[in-house]
């Protein structure tokens, strides 16, 4: 999917659901700013290492997407993800994203 996007030098990216940052990665060739966020801490970590092995310092990847809500102030020229669709909220985060309905569960 990285290799599909046309993103350019000096745009922003951003990956709310960057996992172990195989998106990122892809991106990152192109020298645009990432962002990302990930709810599970031990994918988060190998994201963050992702970033360090490619001299990138990981401190636009935390998970503060998903445990504030949806209260980025910042605007990004690319969004992408592949979100993990059967993923357990828990019940005190279920505000922030059912707000359309609760989506269905595998």
């Amino acid at each position: 999917m990285g290799n599909i996007i046309q993103a350019q030098k000096g745009e922003s990216f951003f990956d709310p659901a960057c996992g172990s940052g195989e998106f990122i990665s892809e991106i990152i060739k192109n020298q645009v700013a990432i962002s990302g966020s990930e709810y599970d801490v031990d994918r988060l970590k190998i994201s963050k290492m992702k970033m360090l092995v490619n001299d990138l310092s990981p401190s636009n990847i935390s998970p503060s997407y998903f445990t504030e809500g949806h209260n980025l102030k910042k605007n990004f020229d690319i969004i992408l993800s592949n979100p993990p669709f059967s993923l357990k909220i828990p019940f005190d985060m279920e505000m922030h994203f059912c707000m359309y309905g609760k989506p269905p569960t595998s």
